[in-house]
């Protein structure tokens, strides 16, 4: 936008970013896993805040990238959940309520989000098809055509990946009594399993 652009700066302001979150959410994921744990031995069990506490982690973590040290708040959350999952299995024993809550309450928080960015992407995606077939720089054949390119790209990738991951848990479990793999699985499966707001948004 500005005509400058300088790949030594990119590069380090992208490294930061991302190393930064990473490491940001491995420290907070630990910090927060450790007073779930430290509450709980201490006696307090609420299912009702434990939940609550659960539900803010990712916010609390991805405030405090961004917010503070200006770092990616979305790696810091993922990692700060994969810390959270692989820590909460060796330390922590939940109470079947709390797992129940938390599950269905994550479940309406997500169904929630997914709305949003489908009402969001709906409100845009008509102004933005308005103006990109108004403009005469642009061809509009030419616009279709890479529309059609990248979803045959996006189930391209579904495909390979449908294709290859499923071979591999068939040679991983290849005891047990599991249909072999087969290109039509895999088509079917590219083809009928796109669904979600990051395929939308792709």
């Amino acid at each position: 936008m500005t005509g400058y652009f300088s790949i030594k700066e990119t590069f380090f302001e992208f490294t930061y970013t991302f190393l930064a979150g990473a490491i940001l959410g491995l420290i907070l994921g630990i910090i927060i896993t450790q007073l779930r744990f430290t509450l709980r031995k201490k006696g307090i069990h609420d299912v009702v805040f434990h939940s609550l506490l659960q539900l803010l982690t990712p916010f609390i973590i991805y405030f405090i990238a961004e917010d503070v040290f200006h770092a990616s708040g979305v790696i810091a959350v993922v990692v700060g959940g994969i810390v959270h999952a692989l820590v909460k299995d060796h330390t922590e024993t939940l109470i079947a309520e709390e797992q129940l809550i938390t599950e269905n309450t994550w479940s309406i928080v997500l169904f929630i989000l997914n709305g949003v960015v489908f009402l969001l992407l709906g409100l845009n995606i008509p102004l933005s098809m308005t103006e990109t077939l108004e403009n005469p720089s642009m061809n509009n054949w030419q616009i279709i055509g890479y529309s059609i390119a990248i979803g045959f790209v996006i189930l391209g990738i579904r495909f390979i990946w449908s294709y290859a991951f499923s071979h591999y848990e068939y040679k991983k479990d290849a005891i047990q009594e599991m249909e072999k793999p087969s290109l039509k699985t895999s088509l079917l499966t590219s083809l009928t399993g796109v669904r979600g707001a990051v395929t939308m948004a792709g």
